[in-house]
């Protein structure tokens, strides 16, 4: 039996729309129940003539945005993240700000288990952090963060610098930018013979060290809430204070390169699209 031409036209429309449909379904299943809690790793090297010898090879590993509440944030998957951590065995671990979220009930419990994962991780050439927002939801909470990081042996580097070396007197220079960041309390430490480092919770504190020239080789930063739900063309959900001129969706050409972190937790929406939950392993790299 032959098939008007009419029905064919419609046979394919309905079964495209259906495609489509289904599709979505997925998509949408995987971003509220799969995505958030899959956790990936993103390697980078980082190259420079200016990293000495006994620099080089030495492995970062970035961890940002946790935003740690257990309403939300399974214990599974905080022992999960911790223990990839621990394979990837850093010789350095950074804290690109907003452990806890801002209104999370920090229990004695939660503060002793977040203690425990962070304190599991060697890191023998040391723990370094920066504030996010949501650290700073009020004294308290600050507070606390502190002393999370105090327990933890975690140093806050917040519009400071410290020399990052590998039992040799030759090393890179760590700074970190607060929330309120200050150029000129790490300019005289970023010298342009030595590699500098800088660690930023606000992509857009990026265009002040540029302003300002300091002399940075390699930057971190993360606070990408706004492209957790990073839509097709559209991109990010919403914008958020701290990366409305820079974020993973608008990059601005700045004097030195500089990587933004998709982050761990979620903000607002438990819900992760085309925006992995990720770790970030750097290797240095002597050219």
């Amino acid at each position: 039996m032959r098939i008007p031409r009419w029905q064919k036209i419609m046979m394919t429309f309905l079964g495209t729309v259906t495609a489509l449909m289904l599709c979505f379904d997925i998509t949408l299943y995987r971003s509220f129940f799969y995505n958030p809690s899959h956790i990936t790793t993103r390697y980078q090297t980082i190259e420079s003539h200016l990293i000495p010898d006994s620099m080089n090879l030495v492995s970062i590993v970035y961890l940002t945005d946790i935003e740690y509440d257990e309403r939300y944030f399974t214990q599974e998957k905080g022992n999960e993240l911790f223990a990839q951590v621990r394979k990837l065995n850093p010789d350095v671990l950074l804290f690109g700000g907003d452990l806890f979220a801002a209104n999370a009930d920090l229990s004695d419990e939660v503060r002793a288990r977040m203690v425990s994962w962070i304190s599991s991780i060697s890191a023998p050439l040391g723990k370094f952090a920066v504030f996010g927002e949501q650290d700073l939801a009020g004294e308290n909470h600050r507070l606390i963060v502190e002393d999370v990081y105090h327990q933890s042996q975690v140093e806050l580097i917040n519009n400071r610098s410290i020399l990052l070396a590998n039992q040799s007197p030759a090393g890179i220079r760590l700074g970190g930018f607060d929330i309120t960041a200050d150029p000129a309390a790490v300019a005289g430490s970023f010298l342009p013979e030595q590699f500098s480092l800088l660690l930023s919770h606000y992509p857009d504190n990026l265009i002040l060290a540029d302003q300002n020239n300091l002399n940075v080789n390699y930057a971190l930063c993360g606070n990408s809430h706004g492209t957790q739900i990073n839509w097709p063309v559209l991109g990010g959900y919403k914008q958020f204070d701290g990366s409305r001129t820079i974020n993973r969706n608008h990059q601005e050409e700045l004097d030195f390169p500089y990587l933004i972190s998709d982050g761990i937790g979620c903000i607002d929406v438990q819900a992760r699209l085309n925006s992995p939950v990720e770790i970030v392993y750097l290797t240095l790299s002597k050219k």
